[in-house]
């Protein structure tokens, strides 16, 4: 393990010791799930408390589905349903607890799909972001099984770096990356991030 990971690796196993049950993802409650008093919930530590593992910071709250507030902003109202302490999706439904319900399937579907090494299954799962299940997927996936992820999660900018078209998915430019710049393991993994980033600093967020 290089020196300079050594955030990347602590606070990837902090989360895992945390959330690496699946039991706990299909059991785990809205206010687990989003909670602006609860610095373990779990959108917090996949935006905030894993940050050295590639960064989705700077994206809208919305990428998570459903989110708490923490600001009285209001929302468009032709895309979101706000009842002052939540927002979500309109096409989640008007009840707060039915929204959640469908947005923990898809979180479950994630997981266990990337727990299973059954990854083609990610890129079904809509209404959550593509950055968000793409970076929960890195966080779970077992990489001593061989590198299939990177913490890299915005498709259009990974495309323009490796100069693919962005109709590619984002499985296929992860593999066109790990076989062009020959990466082995997470440390490897973590060098071409850091290549990427210095690349596309200016243009690292976005919703693809």
């Amino acid at each position: 393990m290089y020196d300079k990971y050594r955030d990347a690796y602590a606070q990837r196993n902090a989360f895992l010791q945390i959330w690496g049950d699946i039991d706990k993802i299909k059991s785990m409650s809205l206010e687990d799930y989003t909670d602006i008093k609860n610095a373990n919930n779990f959108t917090y530590w996949i935006e905030t408390r894993t940050q050295a593992c590639g960064t989705i910071k700077g994206t809208w709250a919305t990428k998570a589905g459903i989110y708490g507030k923490a600001s009285d902003r209001k929302l468009s109202k032709r895309q979101y349903f706000d009842d002052g302490k939540y927002a979500w999706y309109r096409s989640l439904g008007e009840d707060r607890a039915e929204a959640f319900k469908i947005v923990r399937e898809k979180i479950t579907t994630v997981v266990e799909s990337t727990l299973n090494d059954k990854l083609e299954k990610i890129s079904e799962v809509t209404t959550i972001w593509p950055v968000f299940k793409w970076k929960i997927a890195f966080l779970y996936y077992n990489h001593n099984k061989g590198i299939k992820l990177l913490p890299i999660y915005t498709k259009r900018i990974l495309a323009k770096f490796l100069n693919e078209p962005s109709s590619k998915s984002m499985l296929e430019l992860y593999k066109i990356a790990i076989e062009r710049y020959n990466i082995k393991d997470l440390d490897t993994a973590f060098d071409f991030c850091l290549l990427y980033t210095s690349d596309a600093a200016d243009d690292l967020i976005g919703v693809d």
